[in-house]
């Protein structure tokens, strides 16, 4: 229980660069123990993920390289499940940002791209350091 609480805490920290709030953690380690029992894991998912988490690596950047190679990765999955609780919790400030102006609009697009470009060139430096494909 303790490491799907630091792995929820640590994935969203990757998406929103906050903590996660006590309900998404909640709701998040429901949900694995719900489905710890109807899906095997693969055990190199695990292992990946675990590293990861262990090692404060760029979830999101190694995502995207893990993705490419076709197959649906665990980490995907647990990404995906933060996304779509932080999505449905009206709460969430990240969900209800709002821009005025063409300016305000150029800019965000502009570190929008940046720290999606940065994801990348890390997440892609990190899978091949720590092997993770």
């Amino acid at each position: 229980m303790e490491n799907l609480e630091q792995e929820v805490n640590y994935f969203h920290y990757c998406l929103f660069d906050s903590p996660a709030p006590a309900r998404l953690v909640n709701l998040y380690i429901e949900f694995n123990a719900d489905l710890a029992d109807s899906v095997k894991v693969n055990s190199n998912d695990a292992r990946t993920v675990s590293t990861i988490v262990m090692k404060r690596l760029d979830a999101v950047g190694i995502e995207f390289w893990l993705r490419r190679k076709g197959l649906r990765h665990q980490l995907s999955r647990k990404l995906m499940l933060i996304m779509y609780l932080a999505e449905c919790d009206g709460e969430h400030l990240d969900f209800r940002v709002c821009i005025s102006g063409p300016l305000g609009g150029y800019k965000a697009v502009v570190v929008g791209l940046s720290k999606a470009f940065m994801h990348l060139f890390v997440g892609r430096i990190q899978v091949a350091l720590y092997a993770l494909f």
